[in-house]
C-alpha cells in the first residue's frame, strides 16, 4: 500500500500542478500534430504526460518533480523565442504561448504544493487549514 492520498483528496496546488502539466502536454501534442510525428516532440510530450501522471498520484516529491520537469523542458526549448515571434505561424505561436503559460503555472503551483502540503511531519494540509490554528 502506498502513502498517496485518494485521487479526490489531492491538495489544490497539487491538482493545479497536474492540470497545468496536462495542458502543457496537450500544447506539445498540438505542435506534434502540426509538425508531424517527430521523435523529439513525441518524447517531450511523453515525458510531460508521465510527470502529470506522477503528480496526480500525490506522492511527497512528485509536485516538485513535475515543476522541475516542465521548467527544464521549457528552459531548454530552442524554438521558444522563434515560435513566440510568429516564426512558424499562428498555431505554433498559440501552442507555445499556452505551453509557456502552463509551464509557469505548473512551476509556481508545484513549488507551492511542495512547501505548503508536503513538509516533513505536517501531513497533507490545505492552505485554509494552515491559518485556522
Amino acid at each position: 500500500m502506498t502513502n498517496s492520498p485518494p485521487l479526490g483528496r489531492l491538495p489544490v496546488l497539487t491538482r493545479v500542478t497536474a492540470l497545468a502539466l496536462l495542458g502543457s502536454a496537450l500544447a506539445f501534442a498540438a505542435e506534434m500534430i502540426y509538425l508531424g510525428l517527430g521523435l523529439s516532440v513525441s518524447v517531450i510530450t511523453a515525458c510531460v504526460l508521465v510527470a502529470a501522471a506522477l503528480t496526480a498520484v500525490g506522492w511527497r516529491w512528485t509536485a516538485m518533480l513535475g515543476a522541475a520537469t516542465i521548467a527544464f523542458i521549457t528552459a531548454n526549448n530552442p524554438f521558444l523565442v522563434e515560435n513566440l515571434s510568429f516564426g512558424h505561424g499562428t498555431l505554433m505561436f498559440v501552442s507555445t504561448a499556452v505551453n509557456l503559460g502552463c509551464a509557469v503555472v505548473a512551476v509556481v503551483a508545484g513549488l507551492g504544493a511542495t512547501v505548503a502540503n508536503y513538509r516533513p511531519g505536517a501531513g497533507h494540509r490545505s492552505l485554509a487549514s494552515a491559518g485556522a490554528r
